[in-house]
């Protein structure tokens, strides 16, 4: 059983072909080298290469190019590939950091592509969504209308006007987006649609955050505290927190299992290729780390 659901893992598939793809690259490697030797001084510009650049520029500038832009590109290839033959020559590339990096880029850039060959199945979004639900949540959200009072103003009895505002609110029944003149005036605004609590926490910090989340719809609280002072808080509606139908983020589950995807299949394309050398760092042993290691497995 284990053997059969081996052979149905995508990421073995991937892995595979990797192989494939890195041994076809080696081969025509080895071709292309013989002919260098045979005629260093030829250079090849293939059909395939034409259409590749023709492409590059239509990704780039959102239109066809020209006879005359087509011809620059194709001579500036040229010029590219010439210039590059001879840097190598003279062994420019040797001891460049900008070089290896570059190098390493484009391995890791193979890699990535490998994972994008194929799309997941409709199958493999549910099982990812299923196992990865709650980082799509939805979270809460509250409407809010608030009265605030500064305490460097008044002292110590700013709770004690804001409590006998409370109850004068609660009595009289004051329509909330006219009652801020009954405290002080506050820099930012007095009604807040929609806020999520790290929104809220954000704005006035965690501790009237969390002091909010649970209020009721349709009536005042306080006296809360935040980092300006004192509120009194009306909710005029709050939305409860909720995962969301696979339907609603496929396009989020999609992106973050293909993400997923080509980190395993780099992991997995550098440990082979890793394996076949052996490593010495000069004057200390070397281990990898456990993250690497990990990421291998």
């Amino acid at each position: 059983m284990k053997i059969a659901r081996l052979l149905k893992d995508p990421l073995l598939h991937f892995f595979l072909l990797g192989l494939v793809v890195f041994g076809l690259h080696a081969v025509l490697n080895s071709d292309a080298d013989t002919g260098s030797r045979g005629d260093p001084l030829l250079v090849e510009i293939s059909s395939a290469d034409i259409e590749w650049l023709r492409s590059t520029w239509n990704k780039k500038m959102g239109r066809e190019p020209t006879a005359r832009e087509n011809a620059g590109l194709i001579d500036s290839f040229i010029r590219e590939e010439i210039l590059y033959r001879e840097a190598v020559s003279m062994g420019l590339d040797q001891h460049d950091s900008v070089v290896r990096r570059r190098m390493a880029q484009k391995m890791d850039f193979l890699f990535k592509d490998l994972a994008e060959m194929a799309q997941p199945t409709d199958e493999e979004i549910s099982a990812w969504f299923e196992r990865n639900g709650e980082r799509y949540r939805v979270p809460a959200h509250t409407s809010f209308t608030h009265v605030y009072f500064n305490r460097d103003r008044r002292g110590e009895k700013a709770e004690e006007d804001a409590r006998e505002v409370l109850e004068k609110v609660r009595v009289e029944e004051f329509d909330p987006s006219r009652i801020s003149s009954l405290g002080d005036r506050f820099m930012l605004q007095p009604y807040y649609p929609t806020q999520s609590t790290d929104s809220i926490a954000r704005e006035f910090g965690k501790t009237f955050a969390d002091s909010v989340a649970p209020m009721e719809a349709g009536r005042w609280h306080g006296p809360v505290y935040s980092g300006y002072g004192l509120h009194l808080v009306y909710v005029h509606d709050r939305t409860d927190s909720r995962l969301p139908g696979i339907d609603e983020v496929r396009k989020e589950v999609v992106r973050d299992l293909m993400s997923e995807r080509k980190e395993k299949v780099n992991a997995a394309a550098y440990g082979e290729i890793k394996s076949k050398y052996r490593i010495l760092v000069e004057n200390m042993p070397y281990r990898e780390s456990e993250e690497q290691a990990e990421g291998q497995e």
